[in-house]
């Protein structure tokens, strides 16, 4: 698979403000979002994904020249990971995917599934998808074995 991921800073959809303050005193969030093109067997095809790091009081400081749409100063990429309730990693309070078509739960073998997007700066990092309930992980390297039909 091939793709390209660029990473914006998006204003809050409201006030517009790029850095709103976080429930923790002296942190803030940002949203974030990536726009990828991929190439995956032929079907070229754009998807954007959200995330929202913490950011320091002290470092919201260094970001005062950004405007809404420019790019994040910092190289990285958003990585989605896709959990249970029943895996290590999942945490009380995650809100399960949804359907968009049906606005019901997006179920694996009849399990809930539980995604979590996050800003890093491993670029080696991958994605992770449920598609088993029987605890297979495909990464985001091994989906260019899928077929188009298997990825619609």
């Amino acid at each position: 698979m091939n793709n390209t991921q660029n990473v914006t800073i998006v204003g809050h959809p409201e006030s517009g403000e790029l850095f709103t303050a976080s429930k923790k005193e002296g942190f803030y969030k940002c949203m974030v979002q990536s726009t990828t093109i991929s190439v995956n067997n032929g079907m070229i095809d754009e998807q954007k994904v959200v995330a929202f790091p913490a950011v320091t009081e002290a470092a919201v400081k260094h970001f005062s020249n950004l405007k809404d749409g420019d790019a994040f100063p910092i190289p990285g990429q958003i990585v989605v990971s896709e959990y249970f309730d029943t895996d290590e990693s999942y945490r009380e309070g995650m809100v399960a995917k949804i359907n968009p078509t049906t606005q019901e739960d997006h179920l694996v073998d009849g399990k809930r599934v539980y995604r979590e997007t996050v800003f890093t700066t491993d670029l080696n990092r991958s994605n992770s998808f449920k598609y088993s309930a029987e605890g297979t992980v495909v990464n985001e390297t091994e989906v260019s074995s899928l077929s188009a039909a298997d990825l619609i």
